[in-house]
This record gives C-alpha cells, structure tokens and sequence, in this order.
C-alpha cells in the first residue's frame, strides 16, 4: 500500500488462490466450532469470568469483548466507512460475556471476515490501481482549515475500535502532502480499554479462570504501551 493505491495490480492466479484459500479456511472453522459445541469440558471450563454489560460499557470497552456481553457496537455497520456499506455481514453478539461468549464470538467474527474477504474478491473493479499525479493531490481530506490541524482516522481492528489522530504544524502555505509536519501523534485502542476494566471481572476468580480470561479477552499489550 502506498500513497494513492498500491504498488501492483493483483493478477488472476493470486485472487483465485486467496478464493480457494478461505474457503479451505472455512471448512476448517467449522470443522473446529462444531468440535469445541460438542465437548462438555470445554463447555464447563468456559462458562465462567462474565463481563456485565454496564460494567464493560463503564470502562468503555470495545470490538468482540462488548460485543460477547450482547451490546450490537460495530464501527463497520454503525459509519459504514470504507466499502462495508457494499458488503453483506454480520455482527455476531454474545449473551453473559463469558469465556465461552467471547471465545465464539471471536470464531464467528473470523467467518464473518471469511465472507467480507469473498465478497471483495469477487468484486474487485476494473480500473487503475494507483491514482495519477499523487504528489498533486489535496488536502482537502484530511485539514479542513489551518485552525484545525488535525487529521482523525478511525477503523474496526481485531479489539474494536481503533482510532490515529495525527496533529499537524501549522504552516503559513499548504497545497501537497509534502507541505506538511508532523507534530505528535494519538492512538485509541479497544485493548487499553479492556487492560483497565480486566482487573475488576477478576475479582474472587480463580488463578485457572484467571488466565483463560486473560487469553479470551485477547488484550494486545503492545496497544495498550502506544
């Protein structure tokens, strides 16, 4: 990915291969959710360590760890950026927010990727893949006025919503990208959110429910240090 598009076009062969690629991938999550529905051990083991709906939306929890306590929060559906306003999916959404809801969220969130991912495949204009005099292009985008240099972009990662602010020098004269500086940068992320609230779905748990907690609320510690 580069500025204005990408570097290469990608040729019949690769879309054919990531075609057969995901739909391997989805004979294999179903093959894997259908054994772990049938094992009563799993079942037992995992039907602990609830998340209350208040409690996550208090700490302001984001992505599949709100979404396994049954709030329908989905930056895709709800601002429909990007092309997800021309692709069919859906949001899969839990009921307690327990090990066993957040685990199959996140599996049913990986077909429902599976899906997105066909769709685009199969959809893939005709057109050039990189935009012509790049250097040229305005800013019209991302500095409305140079009162407020500030550009926000916001997607939905794997933890929710993740959100770069990047805050600009202002400059006497804008008209490229190459007029502009850098001056300090602000991420949001759903792991940060899930970190602060962790501790208190803990309390009076045992030290094995603890860590398969841990691992179903899948916190990405490198977020949380940006």
């Amino acid at each position: 990915i580069i500025m204005g598009g990408v570097k290469r076009d990608l040729t019949r062969s690769l879309t054919t291969k990531c075609l057969a690629f995901v739909r391997e991938l989805k004979e294999h999550m179903e093959v894997m959710v259908s054994s772990l529905k049938g094992n009563q051990v799993w079942l037992a083991k995992t039907q602990v360590v609830p998340l209350d709906h208040r409690l996550g939306l208090q700490y302001g929890v984001l992505g599949a760890n709100i979404r396994a306590s049954g709030i329908n929060l989905d930056f895709r559906k709800r601002v429909k950026p990007y092309f997800y306003g021309e692709v069919d999916f859906e949001v899969p959404l839990g009921v307690a927010g327990t090990i066993y809801d957040r685990s199959l969220v996140r599996m049913e969130e990986i077909m429902q990727s599976i899906r997105i991912i066909s769709q685009v495949l199969d959809h893939i204009p005709e057109g050039s893949f990189l935009a012509q005099d790049v250097e040229e292009m305005k800013l019209n985008n991302a500095i409305t006025s140079l009162s407020i240099p500030r550009h926000r972009a916001m997607v939905e990662g794997p933890e929710g919503l993740l959100m770069l602010e990047i805050y600009f020098r202002k400059q006497s004269e804008y008209k490229t990208m190459a007029d502009l500086r850098i001056d300090r940068m602000r991420f949001l992320s759903g792991s940060y959110m899930a970190a602060q609230c962790f501790p208190h779905v803990l309390e009076e748990r045992t030290h094995e429910s603890a860590l398969q907690a841990l691992y179903s609320f899948n916190i990405n510690f490198l977020e949380v240090d940006r």
